[in-house]
């Protein structure tokens, strides 16, 4: 094989990786990766029952307790993924606006 054929396949295969695997999946598995590995230092189960025992789940002053005592990389997780669920939200909203751009307004949906 030659070597325009070999940069040319590699070429294709990065073209066909971009087309597949958008960057909005990519942050959604990013997410699901971070909650997995929150899984293992962080009962849920456990946090849920504590906070029912604590004065119900409008209790804020447990969340922001517990969260300020719990172990740093756990800190870390949850702040990475509170930052991926904001720029997903960006990249909604700014895919939303630019549709709504292209559509006028919705001024067709007015009259």
């Amino acid at each position: 094989m030659s070597l325009q054929h070999l940069i040319m396949r590699r070429i294709y295969v990065i073209w066909l990786l971009r087309r597949l695997v958008h960057s909005t999946f990519l942050k959604l598995a990013f997410l699901f990766l971070l909650g997995w590995q929150v899984s293992f230092y962080v009962s849920p189960d456990a946090v849920w029952q504590n906070a029912r025992l604590a004065g119900g789940f409008s209790n804020y002053g447990f969340f922001f307790s517990a969260l300020e005592r719990t172990e740093t990389v756990v800190q870390f997780y949850l702040l990475a993924a509170g930052l991926l669920v904001l720029w997903l939200f960006k990249d909604v909203l700014v895919r939303f606006l630019r549709l709504a751009n292209r559509l006028g307004s919705f001024s067709r949906a007015r009259s």
